[in-house]
Order: C-alpha cells, then sequence, then structure tokens
C-alpha cells in the first residue's frame, strides 16, 4: 500500500509538467535579443524566422528588469517595409520586484490554436532593459 501511495504521489509531481514536453515535442526552437530598431527602417527590417508561415506553439519572453515596462510587438510579413504589419503585442509591466524577474510563458497547447504568422519579427519599447523572446514553433 506504501508503494501505491509513493507512486501516486511521484505522479502526482511529474503530471503537470508532461503537457508542456508533449506539446512541444518537434517544435523548433528560435530565441532572440529583441532590439527597438523601428520596423519600417529598411537597414533595420528582416524577417528573424525567414518562413512564409509558421506556427506558433510556445512564447517565453524575458525582461533583463522587473522595474522597466516594455511592450514587445510581433510583426508578420517583416521582408519589406511596405508589407509588415502588427500581429500583436504583449505589454510587461514594471514591478517593485527589483532583482528578481520572472519569464513570461505564452502558451498555444492545442495544435489548432496556433499563432500563425508569415516572416515574423519581434520588437521591444524601450532600451533600458534586455528583452529576450524564444517562439518554439512548427
Amino acid at each position: 500500500m506504501k508503494k501505491i501511495i509513493a507512486l501516486i504521489a511521484v505522479l502526482g509531481l511529474l503530471l503537470p509538467g508532461i503537457p508542456v514536453f508533449a506539446a512541444e515535442r518537434g517544435l523548433t526552437p528560435y530565441s532572440v535579443d529583441v532590439t527597438t530598431y523601428p520596423i519600417t527602417e529598411d537597414a533595420t527590417m528582416a524577417a528573424q524566422i525567414a518562413h512564409d508561415v509558421v506556427s506558433i506553439h510556445h512564447i517565453i519572453i524575458t525582461n533583463s528588469d522587473a522595474t522597466v515596462a516594455q511592450t514587445v510587438t510581433f510583426y508578420e510579413n517583416a521582408a519589406s517595409t511596405t508589407t509588415v504589419t502588427s500581429a500583436f503585442a504583449f505589454d510587461i509591466a514594471s514591478t517593485s520586484a527589483s532583482g528578481y524577474v520572472e519569464p513570461i510563458q505564452i502558451p498555444f497547447p492545442i495544435p489548432s490554436s496556433a499563432l500563425e504568422l508569415a516572416n515574423p519579427c519581434i520588437r521591444k519599447s524601450s532600451l533600458i532593459s534586455d528583452v529576450k523572446v524564444t517562439i518554439f514553433y512548427r
């Protein structure tokens, strides 16, 4: 009986992490240090993931300073300044918890709910802190 209780306890600890590993199996990770360069300048325009369409299943955003508010904007059709459009933006609010910065995770766990973007590009709003974005896509 003790073995069964121990097994249930161990499974209780492991099961919450299984969907994340299962959802990310077979996905390609892409990490980028996000810049503030204007999206409409030819010199700074480039699709960071050059694909016709990528299906994004998970996004992790880290901000190096919790006291700095940032807006991280995701663009699509970033291969040209004439076709680039804003897909969505994510606000990272500033907090008083300086010294402790927690990553923000945006999961799209169901394959049919993946975010689909063509030639995506990512920009941040402030020079003050470093922002890193990791995207798991297919």
